[in-house]
């Protein structure tokens, strides 16, 4: 599909927008009904994604082992990442939003 995502991780699906974690580098998105292989279109740099939750249009995100919670609005041209929470000690990435939202560490 994508061509250009070096450490690929978890997927997400927003209608026709596929959006890609990366443990090295960021998040990518890839249009679904585009023509194939494409290149993915970087939304989000300088953040090595292992865990990821989408929630009314805004994506948390962590790294593996990470002390701080992200998130930013997907639909935002230039998404600019706000911390969540912080202090926190081995995050997995793993989230679930359920009610109450779930942090596992």
């Amino acid at each position: 599909m994508a061509t250009n995502i070096p450490a690929p991780y978890a997927l997400y699906q927003d209608g026709d927008d596929l959006y890609i974690s990366d443990l090295d580098n960021g998040i990518y998105k890839v249009d679904l009904t585009a023509s194939i292989p494409q290149m993915a279109e970087q939304i989000l740099s300088g953040f090595s994604v292992a865990g990821r939750v989408v929630k009314d249009y805004e994506m948390f995100f962590s790294w593996f082992l990470g002390s701080v919670i992200r998130k930013f609005d997907l639909t935002e041209e230039n998404p600019s990442p706000k911390i969540v929470i912080s202090g926190l000690d081995g995050l997995e990435g793993k989230a679930q939003f359920t009610k109450p939202v779930v942090i596992q560490q």
